[in-house]
């Protein structure tokens, strides 16, 4: 099933404690990017986050916009991640080692 215009691709990614956190991955309709949340609701610290993460593009009170492994991955308080990829694997991939680095 590919996304289209008028359908939202939902993809919920399960996995235990040795792989990491559980989220949702959904491709934004009319970009080049994927959203992702966790499954449990977390706030995050963005003072935080900012000590965590390297090659900070953006820094805002709203949002922190870093390139990580050549893609573009804004990190917002509410823990989610908007990774400007869609390739579904690379997102999933990305997602789990910012999850991994920041939480």
């Amino acid at each position: 099933m590919t996304p289209t215009s008028t359908t939202a691709y939902l993809l919920l990614i399960v996995s235990d404690i040795n792989m990491g956190p559980i989220f949702v991955v959904k491709h934004c309709r009319g970009s080049g990017a994927c959203s992702v949340l966790l499954k449990n609701k977390t706030k995050l610290d963005l003072k935080k986050v900012r000590r965590k993460v390297k090659e900070i593009l953006a820094d805002t009170p709203y949002v922190i916009i870093v390139r990580f492994k050549g893609v573009n991955v804004s990190i917002y308080p509410t823990a989610k991640l908007l990774i400007h990829e869609r390739d579904e694997e690379k997102v999933k991939k990305i997602a789990k080692e910012v999850y991994d680095a920041i939480l």
